[in-house]
């Protein structure tokens, strides 16, 4: 692997802060088209698996934290890149992830984790091919 090219490495970055900032918003759409077409997105609470999906599942998923009075917001760090060729990049980066409670209006570390990543060079800038949620640290097992 590779180290990421300067411009490259500020794209990316700001695509993972815009998957934070819109989920966080609640704006769906803009979330989904951080993703392509054919993109994976792995977490604890579903596994959709194109952009579309991944749109219905957002939209799902902020229809539960609102039922329950969440508020979440994702603060994300510490991203490492690498490159496997010139349109593809691979990285992971630490979350911490804070829930704020609308009914006691208090705020919780919810949890601590990692997400692994791969981008794709697309001809609308970098986009998420896969992004995996790895709780408690990691997305690999222990050996």
């Amino acid at each position: 692997m590779a180290l990421v090219e300067p411009s490259d490495y500020v794209a990316i970055l700001d695509l993972i802060s815009r998957y934070s900032r819109t989920f966080d918003s609640s704006d769906v759409t803009a979330f989904a088209n951080l993703f392509t077409d054919d993109a994976r997105l792995d977490t604890p609470v579903g596994n959709p698996a194109s952009r579309s999906e991944i749109e219905t599942w957002a939209r799902d998923r902020w229809a539960e934290l609102r039922k329950d009075g969440i508020r979440p917001t994702h603060f994300q760090t510490n991203t490492v890149l690498d490159t496997s060729s010139p349109d593809h990049a691979t990285g992971s980066t630490q979350l911490l992830l804070v829930w704020h409670h609308a009914s006691t209006n208090k705020s919780e570390l919810t949890g601590t984790a990692i997400y692994e990543d791969e981008f794709q060079r697309t001809d609308r800038g970098w986009k998420f091919l896969r992004r995996s949620i790895g709780w408690g640290g990691s997305t690999q097992e222990n050996s």
